[in-house]
């Protein structure tokens, strides 16, 4: 078959055959040509077939280069979610070389389109692009705001936790505080984490901590509270049948860290209301088998011992049946 020229596969571009269109971009594709590539740039914005619109992406993933930045970067101004995606998609494959350009747009861009640029990095990944993520630790939009702080802590940004911590003391939003929650729960030390601990629950006054947080406190204290603090949160009455899967997994964080914590009956009881709780779901019930699993070696009941994961989740063996065995285990008696 006769390879046809650049000319000939632009003229192709034209066509009303969808298939043709295709062809004609694959092709298109392997001479990496930066003229070549605007055009495409400028098809993708018009073109209505969802077919050629994805071989447009495709191969505008294949050629992207410097040549290019500029046009791409107007794509994130579309009214069009998958346009705006498939700059995203071209951006980040092009990697580090794409990060410079998009960080030199970002002071002046629109709230829109600074989110769609740390959207690009974060899809990037590199340690170059996180170092271009934390410009948005400054910004002023509370959504791109947030979006910098989730991708940094997803990427375990060590470095920018300490600037978690201090934009906590002064956040008053909820969404905002949950993120930098989430994220000090990932990227700081134990230091640090005492030290949100402290922002969020002034003087350890447990019994009035905003129970919207709740979840994201627990994941903290179970990572990096001590055995005092453990027992007066556990001791602070919360509903157990709306929060049994956080702290079940509260449980499970602390334990990593004091293996002999099931010695301790206050865990034992814990336990035992979580199990008796009406909203038992599957993430709670592999924390609870989890939980049984580091304190086998504590245990003497063969039952116990022999319990596997699909028993509970699968509900092989009945909630009930279960508080009988631990409840025998711990306390020589029946529930």
């Amino acid at each position: 078959m006769e390879t046809k020229s650049i000319e000939e596969l632009i003229k192709d571009l034209g066509s009303p055959e969808q298939s043709k269109r295709i062809y004609a971009i694959e092709d298109l594709s392997e001479y990496k040509d930066s003229n070549t590539g605007h055009i495409m740039i400028d098809m993708l914005m018009t073109e209505k077939s969802q077919l050629v619109r994805e071989a447009i992406v495709d191969s505008l993933i294949k050629m992207i280069s410097p040549e290019l930045f500029e046009n791409i970067y107007r794509l994130f101004e579309s009214d069009d979610a998958f346009t705006r995606n498939a700059a995203i998609m071209i951006f980040s494959a092009g990697g580090d070389i794409t990060i410079d350009f998009l960080v030199k747009e970002f002071p002046e861009a629109n709230n829109d389109t600074r989110k769609l640029i740390l959207d690009s990095l974060f899809e990037i990944g590199s340690p170059f692009a996180i170092k271009g993520l934390q410009i948005g630790l400054q910004d002023r939009d509370l959504n791109v705001l947030i979006s910098s702080i989730e991708y940094l802590g997803r990427l375990c940004d060590t470095d920018s936790g300490s600037r978690f911590v201090e934009i906590l003391k002064n956040a008053k939003q909820p969404m905002l505080i949950k993120s930098l929650l989430r994220s000090i729960s990932i990227t700081c030390d134990q230091n640090l984490i005492q030290q949100t601990i402290g922002i969020m629950i002034p003087e350890r006054d447990y019994i009035n901590l905003n129970i919207l947080y709740l979840g994201e406190i627990l994941n903290l204290i179970g990572k990096a509270g001590n055995i005092t603090e453990i027992q007066k949160i556990l001791e602070t009455n919360y509903d157990y049948n709306i929060y049994s899967e956080e702290i079940s997994g509260f449980l499970l964080s602390a334990i990593r860290r004091y293996n002999d914590i099931l010695s301790f009956d206050y865990i034992r009881k814990t336990i035992m209301k979580i199990l008796i709780s009406i909203n038992v779901n599957n993430n709670t019930l592999v924390n609870i088998y989890y939980l049984i699993e580091a304190g086998r070696k504590y245990m003497k009941s063969p039952e116990l011992k022999n319990i596997l994961l699909d028993d509970i989740v699968e509900e092989k063996i009945n909630y009930n049946d279960l508080c009988q065995l631990l409840n025998r285990e711990w306390y020589g008696t029946n529930a």
